[in-house]
């Protein structure tokens, strides 16, 4: 939108112009989809670099993401993955080096 109205189809006219009106949303609105991003970049993280660290940020950002989600917006696919997701990178944080120094 330019914010630029014309005068009604008048030749030779000048357009006015219409002010800026600015709309704030308020805070339960926000995108929830950034809490799952970053749960999902934080789950990579731990994936590859093995930082334990990042789980707790995994878990946390899945967590927010599903409190802050509303009952119209869910979906489930994403919500399972992610679930998994934070369930794996526990795994593979804690659990899996645990099984790799009794084996070896």
């Amino acid at each position: 939108m330019s914010g630029v109205v014309g005068d009604g189809g008048a030749a030779g006219s000048a357009p006015r112009v219409v002010p800026f009106k600015h709309v704030v949303k308020p805070a339960e609105d926000a995108p929830v989809d950034a809490f799952m991003l970053l749960s999902m970049v934080c789950g990579v993280f731990v994936l590859v670099f093995k930082i334990r660290m990042y789980c707790w940020f995994t878990l946390l950002f899945f967590m927010a993401s599903v409190a802050n989600s509303k009952a119209s917006e869910v979906d489930s696919k994403q919500l399972i993955s992610s679930f998994f997701l934070v369930l794996m990178t526990f795994y593979m944080g804690y659990i899996g080096p645990m099984l790799a120094a009794r084996a070896g």
